[in-house]
């Protein structure tokens, strides 16, 4: 049989005695029939003699021996191909498989019959008395020639163990002695030598860390063994992910525990997918079974509805892109984008942004739309309203938190405590010496960040405030007293006298109190652990009543700040009506009393409800909870 390789010469095979290349190597003509065929070498023109393939038209002009000939030769051809993959793939299966040697294991191969079980036992044993032999080899070089020279068994021969008669494969199944017990000899009661060491001493008498300790638990057999499969499993996964740059957090990402699992149980023998698998149609059952579960994430719009968020982003390259995203049953799905950085964001485009989007959705779908709390989100949310009347607009919550302590900021005792504070970390940080004492003192950094632009600025002095002691040691310290930055006169000196005033503290300790509790609820409503919307109400009036409390002299100026922006743009009837519905807050005293709460659910429910019947039994039947 003479394979057919696109680097042979042509005088090599036995299709170009039939055919002829043309110009190029991918160019022939056949002999009998004429015609030319682009594509393919002389593979392909025995394709086209034998007449038994669909990738090529089969020639009408060839004799019958011919056409014998070159099927049997393809088909010889396609056989070497299946032995060579066949090896190839018992090679890669060998590979990945565990040494089948072990020191500690004594289980017999499991063999088609007896002759097979007996090959594999007497492998085994070889490598047992090599190792043997070995082990004895590194230790007599250490502890000298004689050392091994008391013998290891009852009859104390000193004959050299290199030279011994090794136990057969079936006196060694006969016996009742382990493997171990064979290569490192009897751990009964022996005589001492006169050298000092035990007659039929083993390698453990010398080195007691090359065992387990007697008084520790004896692994069994097949525990070991699974320990070495585990350290060849991880060694393999740990080098894929190594060489293919792949972060190690995908680790904790459950799909990868998943195709472990699936590995484990598939077994050996299977063939992982390769790039072509991967990207075509592992990747279209994916998107499938994607778009399945989000076929069944919509079915649920029309009994619990959902919440369109509205989303402007800027990016560092002043790209302007809005994102439309839904949530419904306690989950959020991206619905679609919009590159808007060559259009004016005022309220009209927003607005008809909007409306494309709910036609897309269901009108009949949608309870609230949640945008931003810019003057044109909030035209265009008010016009929303007016239009589609089923429909809520919500400022977002975060947002509008954001603006109360950017307000809150701005009071002019509260910037001189924050530029005081960035003062300070500026010059600390600016400076290697003073930031490396800084940390040996504080054990850890000053700055952190925060969760919005504005909340810096809390976060700025109530780390402050947690890292005074640090910071007032530093300054004392024989360190900073002995450096040139303390000298007088210097910035350094002046931000010590900073820190050591007790009035700064105070002051900041003040601000940081009573914003707090507002600091806490943007932190609520920034995190996805449970629906907010039940709660805002409640938090809100709870961070009221806290800051009362926090600061008495300069409370109602925040007071203020938070009713002019909260009162019109987070005053909405719909998170008064979730807060009355809340289980937790329903039947607390005087909740059901309070005008304001049922006048709120009065209107979300005619809202949402166009039949003033049935909106009249679903007021009646909460109201009677």
């Amino acid at each position: 049989m003479e394979p057919s390789r696109r680097g042979q010469p042509q005088e090599r095979n036995i299709g170009w005695e039939h055919g002829k290349m043309l110009g190029e190597r991918h160019q022939f003509q056949c002999n009998y029939c004429h015609k030319c065929f682009k594509g393919g070498g002389v593979t392909r023109l025995k394709q086209h003699l034998a007449g038994n393939s669909r990738e090529i038209s089969a020639c009408s002009e060839c004799p019958p021996t011919i056409r014998q000939l070159m099927r049997k030769n393809l088909a010889e051809i396609k056989a070497a191909k299946e032995r060579a993959a066949k090896q190839k793939a018992e090679v890669e299966r060998q590979a990945a498989e565990a040494p089948s040697y072990h020191l500690m294991e004594s289980q017999e191969a499991e063999g088609p019959d007896e002759e097979e079980a007996q090959i594999q036992a007497a492998m085994r044993a070889s490598l047992d008395d090599r190792w043997q032999q070995e082990e004895v080899a590194r230790y007599r070089a250490r502890f000298g020639p004689s050392f091994f020279e008391s013998g290891a068994g009852s009859g104390g021969s000193r004959q050299d163990p290199e030279f011994q008669r090794t136990t057969s494969v079936r006196e060694g199944e006969g016996r009742g002695r382990s493997r171990i017990a064979s290569i490192l000899g009897g751990f009964g009661s022996r005589k001492k030598s006169s050298g000092g060491i035990p007659l039929g001493a083993s390698i453990h008498d010398v080195d007691p860390d090359a065992f387990p300790r007697r008084d520790s638990k004896q692994q069994r057999v097949d525990t070991m063994w699974k320990k070495e499969k585990k350290k060849d499993m991880w060694r393999a996964i740990g080098s894929w992910f190594h060489f293919s740059h792949i972060p190690a957090n995908a680790a904790d990402n459950t799909y990868y525990k998943s195709a472990i699992s699936a590995i484990q149980t598939a077994g050996p023998g299977v063939d992982p997918p390769g790039p072509r698998d991967i990207y075509g149609e592992l990747l279209d059952n994916n998107k499938e079974e994607l778009e399945n579960w989000i076929g069944s994430y919509k079915s649920k719009w029309p009994t619990y509805g959902l919440t369109l968020m509205c989303d402007g982003w800027t990016g560092p390259t002043k790209r302007a892109i809005i994102n439309f995203l839904t949530y419904c049953d306690t989950k959020t799905f991206f619905h679609k984008s919009v590159d808007a950085s060559d259009k004016v964001h005022n309220a009209s485009y927003i607005l008809r942004l909007m409306e494309e989007v709910i036609d897309q959705i269901g009108e009949e779908n949608i309870v609230q739309v949640v945008t931003d709390n810019g003057p044109q989100y909030k035209l265009a949310g008010q016009v929303l309203m007016e239009r589609r009347p089923q429909i809520f607009w919500t400022p977002c919550a975060a947002h509008c938190i954001d603006l109360i302590l950017m307000d809150i900021g701005k009071i002019r005792r509260v910037q001189h405590m924050v530029e005081i504070a960035q003062r300070i970390t500026r010059y600390i940080y600016s400076h290697t010496w003073g930031l490396s004492l800084m940390r040996r003192y504080a054990g850890g950094e000053i700055l952190r960040p925060g969760v919005t632009r504005f909340a810096t600025n809390y976060i700025a002095l109530d780390s402050f405030i947690e890292k005074k002691g640090a910071l007032r040691q530093m300054f004392v310290s024989p360190e900073w007293q002995e450096s040139r930055y303390a000298q007088a006169g210097t910035e350094g000196s002046r931000m010590e006298d900073l820190v050591s005033r007790q009035s700064f503290w105070q002051r900041a300790n003040a601000i940081v109190k009573a914003i707090k509790p507002l600091y806490e609820v943007l932190r609520a409503v920034d995190s996805e652990r449970y629906p907010q919307m039940g709660f805002l109400y409640h938090m809100m009036e709870k961070a009221k009543a806290q800051i009362m409390e926090a600061d008495v002299a300069h409370a109602q100026e925040y007071i203020d700040i938070i009713e002019r922006r909260w009162g019109a743009q987070m005053g909405r009837k719909l998170h008064l009506a979730a807060y009355y519905l809340n289980p937790r807050f329903q039947y607390e005293s005087g909740i059901g009393m309070d005008d304001e709460l049922l006048h709120a659910l009065r209107n979300v429910i005619y809202k949402m409800e166009p039949d003033p019947e049935v909106a009249a039994l679903c007021i009646e039947e909460v109201t009677m909870i």
